[in-house]
């Protein structure tokens, strides 16, 4: 039997898990959008799947000539640095390459265990973990000449990572979700970070959830909830739906903003309905609980359950923020500990 060594394996979606957080990072606004590691010298051979599947084939159709042992090379010559694909993609997206942050390489090991001390204290430990410091400026480059003998195969250079890259930067702009979906169904979940772990337990209790969610509320009384208890039920699930739905994208975009900014309409809709922002709050902390309940009792979640606080706690205390807020300013003062708010004379 012959041996296959693949390079790095991509499509026009990404689908290969270091591309895809180096991309997600270089194309976002965050902090760290320009930085490379050491001289960016970084590289690896990178293969478009539909190339892979032509080795396949040809390997297969092959395989009674090849020696005991052969190793063939499903890969292309070379190798693809860092500082390649970050001008290229830099460069398509914004019109113009950015100019990189290199951080010297005696600097990237402390720094590499710094960030991941401070996401394992805050449960969102970076993709970077501190054993990669010492493969930063490491070329693993390729000779895959005797392969291309002796299969008459070669990679196509249209399907470069390189020429590649606006399809992929296209794909992720024009669909998001899909690309997400795509990267995260890709990824080993032992592999995946703790927030795409979390997304995907949601998403696989996201019906208990709501109804419990509705269940709960309703069994309220009118205590805590007396809007909310005049509402029709379904309009209520639906409501329940949308917010469980915005708390998701956060937690799989890693954008505690969009929770933030979908509390702060919530809050403008309901102020204009009359509802007490104490009420919001509660309503908002009792999803926060549902949530926990309902994933604490899937064994799948130990592996993360330490991670729980900073993707779902922290997102709804961050919204619970921004409604209080709302409704300070609303009101123009401090909203009361019990949400009740004395009349106010009619906007003028």
């Amino acid at each position: 039997s012959s041996i296959v060594r693949f390079a790095a394996l991509f499509s026009d979606w990404c689908e290969y898990a270091p591309l895809y957080v180096f991309l997600r990072t270089w194309l976002s606004e965050s902090w760290n959008k320009s930085m490379l590691g050491g001289k960016g010298e970084s590289a690896i051979p990178y293969l478009h799947v539909r190339d892979a599947v032509r080795f396949l084939l040809r390997i297969l159709g092959t395989h009674r000539r090849h020696e005991p042992g052969e190793v063939f090379l499903c890969s292309p010559d070379g190798s693809t640095s860092h500082n390649e694909l970050f001008n290229v993609a830099t460069d398509y997206d914004r019109g113009a390459p950015e100019r990189p942050l290199r951080m010297p390489r005696l600097l990237c090991g402390p720094g590499m265990l710094a960030r991941d001390l401070l996401g394992r204290l805050s449960g969102e430990r970076p993709f970077e973990r501190p054993w990669m410091a010492r493969y930063i400026d490491k070329k693993l480059t390729i000779d895959a000449q005797y392969t291309r003998s002796r299969l008459g195969w070669a990679p196509r250079e249209r399907l470069n990572v390189l020429r590649r890259m606006p399809f992929l930067i296209d794909n992720l702009r024009n669909d998001p979700f899909e690309w997400e979906r795509r990267n995260h169904r890709a990824m080993k979940t032992a592999s995946r970070p703790a927030n795409l772990q979390i997304h995907g337990l949601l998403s696989k209790h996201e019906k208990r959830i709501n109804e419990e969610f509705t269940r709960r509320m309703l069994a309220d009384g009118g205590e805590r909830f007396p809007s909310y208890q005049k509402l029709a039920r379904d309009e209520l699930g639906w409501n329940h739906t949308l917010a469980l739905k915005s708390l998701m994208d956060t937690i799989q975009l890693r954008q505690k903003t969009l929770f933030s900014n979908y509390c702060r309409s919530l809050a403008d809709r309901r102020y204009r309905s009359g509802f007490g922002g104490e009420e919001v709050i509660s309503a908002l902390h009792l999803m926060e609980e549902v949530c926990l309940d309902v994933l604490n009792d899937d064994p799948e979640i130990e592996p993360v359950r330490e991670n729980l606080r900073g993707c779902i706690t922290m997102t709804v205390l961050l919204g619970c923020d921004q409604v209080e807020d709302f409704f300070e300013l609303a009101h123009g003062f401090d909203v009361v500990p019990g949400g009740e708010v004395p009349d106010l004379p009619e906007k003028s």
